[in-house]
């Protein structure tokens, strides 16, 4: 038996297996404060003894810490003369054209921040740490709960990192930059190495607790590449979890897309907090360019842009008076207004309930009833304010929220050459339904997807994920020098080792790969390694004509080897549902604003086959899905419900 479990800012999403009794959605509202105090309350819910199966968590604990600065006090080892490598950063400008751009924000503070003596060169030559930089650091070291390591060129060489380690041994966390990421950059090393230490206590103790109140037969934890980990690698390298949920949605999101034979889709995960989007042609994108709150993090990631546009993303007015939505969110407590939690700001959870779009007997996450008296005044309240009609502001909030995921879904395919027309959009999370047809509109799409349990399926990808680990070396080695392909291959096998080591004893499969490029570039490509040293050379020339128009009278250089081990995934299906035997019969009807009165349909109640013709609303436990008018609606086999724009 299976237990997915997806902690997201407002709701935390529960998915069981049984290999008899099928799946088993649930959510609850988050507890910030204590992630595992939401996990226990949805598991005695649902009725179950954690001691019986195996849990997969993907958890927000790393991300949110990051996000609100609520790490632990952490300090940065690295060379003299290096202290401020975090505060310089690299010398790309978020604004151009901007004159009075915001100084970058001094973290860490330059007064946590130690240099010691010696270092690593370029080739590979290495000076000692001189001991009285040890014993000073040593005395230092006792006022921070964690303690982040790079020095220049580690990767080479880790023997600085080493003594540094053996110098505190007796400190409580310690992260060492050439085991977390062995690659150059050292803006982007540091940087990675620095928010895994500032996130890690807090992981490792969170992780701990919900092992002891849970008890699980095996927890294991989704990390930002869209695999698994045990808690004891996750306790260790908390910098791999900054992607955890989202990651979660491309799982389910690629496994769906299988089974349904459709392979290109753009995803969108609207969850209470933020909208996260990716791109999947066939599979998702990874990249290790990842960034949070602007700081890079240089681990296999899947390829997620993030937005702050949930549903309980909050409207306010600018100094013009001009309508403005998110980034900040109620969260779960108070939460939107219409939960009647005490909530004062307008969010786009109360815009769908204003203008009927969530009706006013829905009870949210199956038992949550909404405020509609409170919902009402806020609006009107804040209509006032911006000179509008409450309708007004109603649908200006879902046009200025859906701008911004507009914006998001452009950036992950259009930006990069794709034409969206030829892809489905994939909705879903607890919000994702109600702006899909609207979004397919303003993208020019005719074609959406939105899965079963289309308000917890981030949960389902916790199931759906393999076991997953990476690891990667950065080296230089041209591949027009013959002792290069030896070498490489060494470095193959030594990598590989590690990854034997880190499986504990199972037997995964490995995959290959090469980050290349011509000598003084300054970004490289990856290929699959197959092949000798020539086919490399002619698929790298091949993908460099394909990306940039031209090649080189230059033969390539190999700077970073890339290995992969993955298990293979559990075996979980979305049941199929019976065959429909007559026409779905709505359960009710109410009047949403523009569009007049819409008939209700209880997803729970359609079968494989059924068709409805927008507008109307369909409703489940987890989401409420808005059918526009000029969209129809076909159940497929699984439950997932496959829309498409009627021809005028």
């Amino acid at each position: 038996m299976l237990l997915g479990i997806d902690t997201g800012g407002t709701f935390t999403d529960f998915v069981h297996y049984h290999p008899i009794q099928g799946l088993r959605f649930h959510k609850v509202l988050s507890t910030p404060d204590d992630p595992s105090r939401a996990i226990m309350q949805g598991v005695r819910e649902l009725g179950l003894e954690p001691a019986t199966m195996q849990v997969i968590h993907g958890s927000t604990v790393a991300t949110n810490a990051i996000l609100e600065r609520k790490g632990v006090k952490t300090l940065l080892v690295t060379q003299q003369g290096m202290e401020d490598v975090l505060h310089i950063g690299r010398q790309q400008r978020e604004h151009l054209y901007r004159l009075d751009v915001p100084a970058r924000e001094a973290f860490p503070g330059i007064a946590h921040c130690f240099g010691i003596g010696g270092r690593v060169y370029a080739d590979g030559s290495c000076e000692a740490v001189p001991t009285a930089d040890l014993d000073r650091l040593r005395s230092l070291a006792g006022d921070y709960d964690a303690v982040a390591v790079c020095t220049l060129f580690s990767f080479l060489d880790p023997s600085q990192e080493l003594a540094v380690d053996r110098a505190l041994a007796d400190h409580p966390f310690v992260t060492l930059s050439h085991q977390l990421v062995a690659e150059s950059g050292e803006y982007e090393r540091a940087s990675t190495v620095f928010l895994n230490a500032f996130v890690g206590p807090l992981v490792k103790g969170y992780l701990r607790r919900l092992e002891r109140q849970m008890q699980p037969e095996r927890l294991l934890i989704m990390h930002s590449a869209g695999g698994l980990m045990t808690a004891g690698e996750a306790a260790e390298r908390a910098a791999h979890m900054v992607l955890s949920g989202p990651a979660g949605g491309c799982v389910a999101a690629q496994h769906v897309a299988q089974a349904l034979h459709t392979p290109r889709l753009l995803t969108l995960d609207m969850g209470g907090t933020s909208t996260d989007v990716a791109l999947i042609d066939g599979e998702v994108k990874r990249t290790v360019e990842a960034r949070i709150d602007h700081l890079p993090v240089a681990l296999p990631t899947l390829a997620i842009h993030t937005i702050g546009a949930g549903g309980g993303s909050m409207a306010w007015l600018d100094a013009a008076g001009l309508l403005q939505i998110g980034p900040q969110s109620a969260g779960s407590s108070p939460g939107p207004v219409c939960y009647g939690k005490g909530g004062t700001v307008p969010t786009v959870t109360d815009a769908h309930v204003f203008l009927g779009r969530i009706p006013a007997d829905t009870l949210l996450a199956g038992s949550l009833p909404l405020d509609m008296a409170a919902c009402r005044h806020q609006m009107q309240q804040l209509a006032a304010r911006a000179g509008l009609d409450a309708d007004e502001l109603a649908q200006g909030m879902l046009a200025v929220a859906e701008a911004h995921m507009v914006g998001a879904l452009r950036r992950v395919s259009v930006d990069h050459g794709v034409d969206v027309r030829d892809f489905a959009l994939f909705c879903f999370g607890g919000a994702g339904a109600l702006h899909a047809c609207s979004l397919a509109e303003q993208l020019g799409m005719s074609r959406v997807i939105i899965p079963a349990a289309s308000g917890a399926f981030s949960a389902f990808g916790m199931l759906a994920g393999q076991r997953r680990s990476d690891v990667s070396r950065s080296c230089l080695l041209p591949l027009d020098q013959a002792e290069s392909w030896q070498k490489l291959q060494g470095m193959v096998r030594e990598l590989r080792h590690q990854l034997e080591a880190r499986m504990q004893g199972l037997q995964p499969d490995f995959s290959y790969s090469l980050d290349m490029r011509y000598r003084g570039q300054g970004t490289a490509l990856n290929l699959p390694l197959t092949g000798d040293a020539a086919a490399m050379v002619r698929r790298f020339e091949a993908l460099h004509q394909q990306r940039y128009g031209h090649v080189l009278d230059l033969s390539p250089d190999v700077v970073t080897v890339r290995v992969a081990a993955t298990m293979p995934a559990a075996t979980v299906h979305f049941p199929s549902l019976e065959k429909a035997a007559a026409s779905p019969v709505p359960m009710g009807e109410s009047e949403v604003v523009g569009t007049g009165c819409v008939p209700h349909y209880r997803r729970a109640e359609l079968r494989a086959g059924h068709q409805l013709c927008g507008p109307a609303l369909v409703r489940e436990p987890t989401s409420t899905i808005w059918l526009a008018a000029g969209w129809r609606l076909q159940v497929a086999d699984a439950g997932h419900l496959l829309l498409s724009r009627v021809e005028s």
